[in-house]
């Protein structure tokens, strides 16, 4: 897993009434992340297709049943192509690219 929702340390709510703080993570370390009814996402990761440079916002979640979810871009179910081998983490570049108040305390 990329990371452990049972690490999770809430430090506030955002705007939008999700729990905002941290997880830790074996290979990035401390993660921001924001837990709902449906697990933990986490901050950072973008994902790219293998035909295109462009960065997509990666949406990073273990899931309340503790199963790991990526998702960029669009619906794929071909089942010929793994999101989780297309992700890397770009924190930089995933800031530009989502809405920074989803991941902050008010």
């Amino acid at each position: 897993m990329l990371f452990d929702p049972a690490t999770f340390s809430a430090n506030g709510k955002t705007e939008y009434g999700y729990d905002v703080g941290v997880v830790q993570s074996e290979k990035f370390g401390e993660l921001k992340a924001v837990r709902n009814k449906y697990g933990v996402s986490v901050y950072g990761f973008v994902g790219r297709y293998r035909t295109s440079p462009k960065p997509w916002p990666a949406h990073v979640q273990i899931s309340a049943e503790n199963r790991e979810m990526v998702h960029f871009g669009r619906d794929e179910r071909s089942g010929r192509f793994n999101k989780h081998n297309a992700i890397s983490f770009e924190p930089e570049i995933y800031a530009e690219l989502t809405n920074p108040a989803f991941w902050e305390a008010v």
